[in-house]
């Protein structure tokens, strides 16, 4: 039979081993979308950190006193023979008692019989299940043999103690029936919830935009009290997941949730468990509820290079909206500019009502190539719109707008991530992609689009 729990009288012979128990994967299932297009899996089945097949051995450190006259009571005709009774279980010190912590119990064993018990063993049950034995070499009648007891490693609850004063039944006794005592006790714990995130990629490493990895979001009770309705939350950059963990997580015990998230978005991205996060849970600590790791977001880049503002420039760049582009495209919203604001501090465009306080312009041309919707001329910093029938003067108005705005990241010096058929797309979706790629095109400025301002001017 497994050995639950270790003892010891007035020496502590145990060791409380504990071993990291890590959880198979299960299947994953869909989940929300609020991590980018995050896979959840269930919570593992929760896994024992603590090893319960511990063994003890005791020592008995005790002594003898004489019973009172009315605890030592003989009726006439007993035979000469010893009787052995459990006659006290008490709690010394505080209690109730601390969960694996270390719980003292006084154990009294009496001799009412009329001769002297030796060489015996008294048995120590906790919930019927054995931990150990004291030896006493003699106990002579009418005397009773005190002993302190220390029980480790005993989970939070209330257990039941037994003694036996004659385990091994090898002193005959006069009346055998009167040998054991059963006292409930209780243990008391506090969880202590810990977080561990584990697989993903190495701390503070880059990682490609758009790509997934695996992660493990362990939730650990390193305390000895059991937690339940334990809230969870998984942030990935701006966004959020939160989920509860319903069921008792034990003492010394752990579970995880096996999340496979997608990175979006550029730069600094920082993947945080937090455990508890509402503090509705009384805990031995708090300052280990939480667990991050941080990644930088990358994708491609592609520059025109010779197009670039300068650095001073680029914090105060004036554009100006010619007459020709207004009358040729007065349904375009020129004010979308700011959409490539906000990116980097290091680029801040403005509109400006006059001509020659202007960087660059924007104006209606009538260009030679009609599949061209619009140029940007670097040497003259203007962006030239076409107006020749059948180009972008007859586009959708949302071809308008992109096209404006695509041509304005020219003009801050961003080229096309794939500038012929031929050549092999990056994959990423992109303002800065050609009209042509339509697998690719965005309406606006992409991640893959702000990494590369961000990359430019930084």
């Amino acid at each position: 039979m497994k050995k639950l729990f270790c003892l010891s009288l007035c020496i502590i012979m145990s060791m409380l081993l504990m071993s990291s128990a890590f959880a198979d994967d299960i299947s994953a299932v869909s989940g929300t979308a609020a991590l980018n297009s995050v896979v959840v899996g269930e919570p593992e089945t929760v896994k024992t950190l603590i090893d319960e097949d511990v063994e003890c051995d005791i020592i008995v450190s005790g002594s003898a006193v004489k019973l009172s006259d009315e605890e030592y009571e003989i009726s006439g005709g007993r035979a000469s023979q010893p009787d052995l009774m459990v006659t006290a279980i008490n709690s010394v010190g505080t209690y109730p008692f601390e969960a694996l912590g270390d719980a003292k119990i006084e154990v009294k064993i009496s001799n009412r019989g009329t001769a002297a018990a030796n060489k015996f063993y008294f048995g120590i049950y906790v919930d019927n299940v054995s931990v150990g034995k004291g030896y006493i070499s003699s106990l002579a009648a009418g005397y009773a043999y005190s002993a302190e007891i220390t029980l480790s490693n005993i989970k939070e609850g209330s257990h039941a103690i037994k003694v036996d004063a004659d385990a091994d039944n090898s002193v005959a006794e006069s009346n055998e029936g009167d040998n054991t005592m059963t006292k409930s006790f209780t243990w008391k714990g506090t969880p202590d919830l810990a977080a561990e995130i584990t697989g993903g990629p190495a701390n503070n490493s880059n990682v490609d935009g758009e790509s997934s990895f695996q992660f493990k979001f362990y939730v650990k009770n390193v305390g000895n009290g059991g937690a339940s309705k334990i809230s969870v939350a998984i942030t990935v950059g701006d966004s959020y997941l939160t989920t509860s963990i319903d069921s008792t997580l034990p003492a010394k015990s752990e579970t995880y949730l096996p999340v496979t998230v997608t990175f979006y978005g550029y730069g600094k991205n920082n993947v945080e468990l937090k455990v508890n996060r509402d503090k509705t849970i009384a805990e031995s600590n708090y300052g280990n509820n939480t667990a991050t790791k941080t990644y930088n977001v990358v994708y491609c880049t592609h520059f025109l290079g010779h197009n670039k503002f300068s650095a001073a420039g680029a914090k105060n760049i004036k554009f100006f909206v010619t007459a020709s582009a207004k009358e040729y495209f007065p349904d375009i919203d020129y004010d979308r500019f700011s959409e490539w604001n906000n990116v980097t501090n290091n680029v801040i465009i403005k509109r400006v009502n006059t001509e020659s306080d202007a960087d660059f312009y924007v104006e209606g041309a009538n260009l030679r190539d009609q599949s061209t919707l619009g140029v940007t001329v670097a040497d003259k910093r203007t962006i030239q719109l076409n107006i020749q029938q059948g180009s972008l003067i007859d586009e959708p108005i949302e071809y308008k707008n992109r096209t404006y705005l695509h041509e304005m990241g020219h003009a801050l010096g961003l080229g096309h991530p794939r500038s012929e058929e031929s050549e092999p797309s990056c994959g990423y979706a992109a303002l800065m992609c050609q009209t042509w790629d339509s697998e690719h095109i965005a309406f606006e400025p992409s991640s893959h689009d702000k990494y590369n301002l961000l990359k430019l001017y930084e």
